[in-house]
């Protein structure tokens, strides 16, 4: 074992500007323990998994349909998991 390595290193010339890295600034939970807590053990559904895992502000929907996205896989997703992408 070489054991770990400087946070500078570049194996290939892919990284020949490598730098370290630098940690992004935390943030406060949204929710608190008690919050958490009940949106896992009382909550049901889609609404139970919104709250302690909202929707991104700025998601990536792309261009296709999921009709168009069905066809191409020749199968169908349960309801449940397009109204959970769609969130």
């Amino acid at each position: 074992m070489t054991g770990p390595l400087p946070g500078t290193f570049a194996r290939t010339a892919f990284l020949a500007t490598a730098g370290p890295w630098t940690p992004p600034v935390p943030v406060p939970p949204r929710l608190t323990e008690a919050e958490r807590r009940v949106a896992l053990e009382t909550g049901t559904g889609l609404d139970a998994l919104r709250l302690p895992t909202p929707p991104p502000a700025g998601a990536r929907l792309g261009d296709g349909t999921w009709e168009g996205l069905f066809e191409q896989l020749g199968t169908r997703f349960p309801g449940e998991y397009v109204r959970l992408m769609e969130t």
